[in-house]
């Protein structure tokens, strides 16, 4: 039922000329395939969702729905091992854009959660060098921002990340 009214708000989108309620309802579509276990159907979705966000123009929200895309393309990388170098481009480009755009709104916070789900994302990929060189721009964005509520989590991911590298000390 959920996969049904998402389809029927994407034509109501589209007819309207709405692209980032495009884009937002096709990557809950895309969430919701993923929970029915259907990942390939979910990467469609997601390839079709990011494609509606190039008409958006510069704002938060597409970098909100950007990050979402991102996020939602990284959750299918253990389910889609065979996809896994496309997904991560597509995450990293998705979360590098949506840098980018924040940074044109200069939208410190935005940008901080952009930054530092980047590197995590690079964590995951064992990539520690740059994971660590994103957490820490994320880190002093968000400190930037007086955004706490992001703080914590930043703080935590350089902690993980600078065990794994075996520097206990810093």
């Amino acid at each position: 039922e959920a996969l049904n009214a998402f389809e029927e708000s994407v034509l109501h989108a589209q007819s309207a000329k709405l692209p980032l309620l495009a884009a937002t309802t096709r990557t809950n579509a895309a969430r919701a395939l993923l929970r029915l276990g259907q990942p390939v159907n979910s990467r469609i979705a997601l390839d079709v969702a990011l494609d509606y966000l190039k008409d958006v123009p510069v704002s938060r929200d597409k970098s909100l729905g950007l990050i979402g895309i991102a996020l939602t393309y990284q959750r299918l990388l253990p389910l889609l091992p065979q996809e896994h170098d496309p997904l991560v481009l597509r995450a990293a480009g998705a979360l590098q854009e949506a840098a980018s755009v924040a940074e044109q709104q200069g939208d410190r916070r935005t940008r901080s959660y952009a930054i530092g789900y980047l590197g995590h994302l690079y964590e995951l990929e064992f990539r520690m060098d740059e994971a660590l060189q994103l957490t820490r721009q994320a880190l002093f964005t968000a400190q930037s921002a007086d955004a706490p509520e992001s703080l914590y989590r930043w703080q935590w991911q350089l902690g993980r990340q600078l065990a794994a590298t075996g520097q206990l000390d810093q």
